[in-house]
């Protein structure tokens, strides 16, 4: 095998892996076997074969440094805080290690010029139709009888609203920098209709909030200057507008919203928080681990119950300590996101970056998810690829 095929197979295997991030959920036709760690492991054992030909393998970021140093607070609060018999904390430790060292082949992809920006919408964007057509034609598709909720492919219904969200932000990225006929860009519009039409049979209010955020914020970097900023914000507006009126329309979504006592959900909620308030109050800065919380939390409300918040995750296993090299990592990936919007004028990372904080606010288990990951190196490396491109269409 020569050095080309070896470079060429990189790639396919990384297109491959791009195109079944939105399709997760096949992996429950063929138990534990997910198709994008599939590829994404096949690529990476091509480029550590591949490390013998290259002068020098992808220079570490700080970002990177600090995703190390969380772990490794992770990993130390853990072992002094050990608690056996426990029955998903060795899996969350062993698949965040694994999201990590995903991190840094996925950045040298991106720095090495293997994915473009380009490449990452177009695969997406095909694995998110290959979703959707899934749906039309009522493929392992089910409504939750009490909640009334769609489930497609067993997937979660909070993180197919995310799939949908992300879509509908990469199609509005490809109308805007790329020419269209008025016939496809119609096409386009109708795919993106077809997209939240889905996000809203999830009935995630975390994805129609989410997902107005980024909008909004998509609108107001997509132009720099005030008058044509103005108008930006207001089709901007407008869109927002009309997901609202989506909302109104649906009477899942307008339950959720302004009928259904929430309440018990409220209260569901707040038990969690105040058992991890409980338990991490003998250690607030270093966190106790991920054994002790599984032991301690199912003590305290009789099961195993994530915390539903991300960052709280991050406070139970590393502490205060762990959520301050957490936010340095967020801070590294949101200046390049601002320098994308900024010197590059291409708002997808900034808005992709706002719709990411909120959905680690709002969900649990995001942290062990490898769509959240491959978005922090693609919006991490968003100027870098940019300004690449852009020196190459010069050339």
């Amino acid at each position: 095998m020569n050095w080309i095929s070896i470079y060429q197979l990189r790639k396919k295997f990384l297109y491959f892996a791009i195109f079944f991030i939105p399709l997760s959920g096949l992996r429950s036709f063929v138990p534990y076997f997910s198709y994008t760690l599939i590829f994404i492991s096949l690529y990476i054992g091509l480029t550590i074969i591949s490390l013998k030909r290259e002068s020098q393998m992808h220079k570490i970021s700080y970002a990177f440094i600090a995703l190390i140093m969380l772990y490794i607070l992770i990993l130390i609060s853990s072992i002094v805080n050990f608690e056996p018999n426990t029955v998903t904390a060795f899996s969350n430790i062993r698949q965040l290690f694994f999201y990590i060292f995903i991190f840094y082949f996925l950045s040298h992809a991106f720095s090495s010029g293997l994915l473009t920006v380009k490449s990452v919408l177009i695969y997406y964007l095909l694995g998110a139709l290959f979703l959707l057509a899934l749906f039309f034609l009522g493929f392992d598709r089910s409504i939750d009888v009490e909640s009334g909720r769609l489930t497609l492919l067993g997937v979660n219904s909070n993180k197919t609203s995310i799939f949908m969200s992300i879509a509908v932000l990469f199609c509005l990225n490809i109308l805007q920098y790329y020419r269209f006929s008025a016939t496809k860009r119609f096409l386009i519009y109708s795919i993106i209709s077809g997209f939240i039409y889905v996000m809203v049979l999830t009935g995630s209010r975390g994805g129609v909030i989410g997902l107005a955020l980024a909008v909004l914020v998509y609108y107001y970097y997509k132009e720099q200057g005030l008058r044509k900023r103005f108008k930006s914000i207001s089709f901007g507006l407008f869109m927002i507008v009309a997901l609202a009126l989506l909302v109104l329309s649906n009477d899942i979504l307008y339950s959720r919203f302004f009928l259904i006592d929430n309440s018990s959900i409220l209260n569901d909620r707040y038990l969690i928080w105040d058992a991890v308030q409980t338990i991490i109050s003998e250690n607030l800065i270093f966190g106790i681990g991920v054994f002790k919380y599984e032991i301690e939390i199912t003590r305290l409300l009789g099961e195993y119950r994530a915390t539903h918040n991300e960052y709280l995750t991050i406070i139970v296993y590393a502490g205060v300590l762990g959520l301050l090299f957490f936010i340095f990592f967020l801070f590294q990936v949101l200046k390049s996101a601002l320098k994308s919007a900024k010197k590059q004028k291409n708002s997808l990372f900034i808005s992709l970056f706002v719709l990411l904080l909120f959905s680690l606010f709002k969900g649990g288990g995001l942290l062990l998810s490898i769509l959240i990951w491959f978005l922090f190196v693609f919006i991490l490396y968003s100027n870098e690829i940019l300004t690449h491109e852009s020196s190459l269409e010069e050339g």
